[in-house]
């Protein structure tokens, strides 16, 4: 006969409860590691949870510990523990980086100043685990937070949001297309702020160092609002700046500019920024500048009774080839500023 969790029972004395304590004299186990700040990056204080499954009350231990290859100091503990009782002990406080991985390690030893009875239950391993992102993060210049925006993002993938973040980039320009996937970590409801730490497009020019992609591709993430930035091609083989597909919602750009290649071509396809007709809802553009391409902007809502919830507010658009805009199955605002020499763009949103 076993217990809940499967180990044997004393068929002649039984433990109380659902648990059999154990066996053997000395026998104790860490069953569980915290953080006093949920793991988010920066300062953690470290605890072991740990319980006395011997037949012996255990008045003094050890709690030997590991993060990766560091070994820190042993804590000895004195607070006793009764048969079947436990105790939370801290460990320490350690400082975590983003986009680490980190693996724990915690053991048990010498209860009672005794060799523990059966040590292949002493020791519980956690990880790889990476710490969550939340404040306000630097991108770029002298000794940034995160060199650059696609090493910042590789941290929400690989650790997620507690709550929000924000990515101040530093001026420069900067030859790192982001190529963003559909992820967990990625949700309307902790949005992630990446915009020009000067507020001046001007100052921060992302490209796509001359590859066959587009600068931005958000491709099924949700919650990323850009502001104040360039976004420019430098491949004559590419011609969309930004592309949202694939379930994409609530990604917004304000006070951007969008500069695409000079084309002579018609189709949508060859627009400055192309949200396909998979994207989700809620892709928004505030005050941006959308210069070159077949169009400036194309959206294409989800073939959705009732349209895709989009602003286009106050944008301007200039030397588009055919048309500043095309919209298609769209509910929601829809201003624009129109600056160019070029017919102007058949707007005729779904009503709502």
């Amino acid at each position: 006969m076993a217990d809940f969790d499967g180990e044997n029972r004393n068929i002649s004395t039984p433990d109380i409860g659902a648990d059999e304590f154990g066996f053997l004299n000395d026998d104790m186990i860490t069953s569980d590691i915290l953080f006093s700040n949920q793991l988010v990056t920066g300062d953690n204080e470290l605890k072991a949870v740990v319980y006395n499954i011997g037949l012996n009350p255990v008045n003094t231990y050890t709690l030997a510990w590991k993060i990766n290859n560091t070994i820190y100091s042993p804590v000895m503990v004195s607070t006793p523990i009764p048969v079947g009782g436990g105790d939370t002990i801290v460990l320490g406080t350690v400082d975590f980086d983003p986009n680490v991985a980190y693996t724990i390690k915690v053991n048990t030893q010498l209860p009672n100043g005794n060799p523990d009875s059966e040590p292949s239950n002493d020791t519980l391993t956690i990880g790889p685990i990476y710490a969550q992102l939340s404040g306000t993060y630097t991108v770029g210049g002298s000794s940034p937070d995160f060199p650059t925006l696609s090493g910042a993002f590789a941290a929400v993938t690989a650790g997620g949001i507690l709550d929000s973040v924000a990515f101040a980039v530093r001026d420069g320009i900067y030859s790192d297309p982001l190529d963003l996937t559909t992820n967990a970590n990625y949700a309307c409801t902790k949005p992630i702020s990446v915009y020009s730490e000067s507020l001046d497009a001007n100052d921060v020019i992302f490209n796509n160092n001359n590859l066959v992609k587009p600068v931005i591709r958000l491709n099924g993430v949700h919650g990323i609002h850009f502001s104040h930035m360039s976004f420019e091609l430098t491949a004559a083989a590419f011609h969309n700046v930004v592309i949202i597909e694939n379930g994409a919602s609530c990604n917004r750009f304000s006070s951007c500019k969008f500069t695409g290649r000079i084309s002579t071509q018609t189709s949508t396809a060859y627009a400055t920024v192309l949200c396909n007709s998979n994207q989700g809802v809620d892709n928004d553009f505030y005050g941006n500048t959308f210069q070159l391409g077949s169009y400036g902007l194309v959206t294409n809502g989800p073939n959705l009774t009732s349209g895709s919830l989009v602003d286009v507010v106050g944008n301007t658009f200039l030397n588009n080839y055919l048309q500043g805009a095309s919209f298609t199955n769209l509910r929601k605002s829809i201003s624009l500023v129109i600056m160019q020499p070029l017919p102007l763009p058949n707007i005729a949103p779904t009503p709502e």
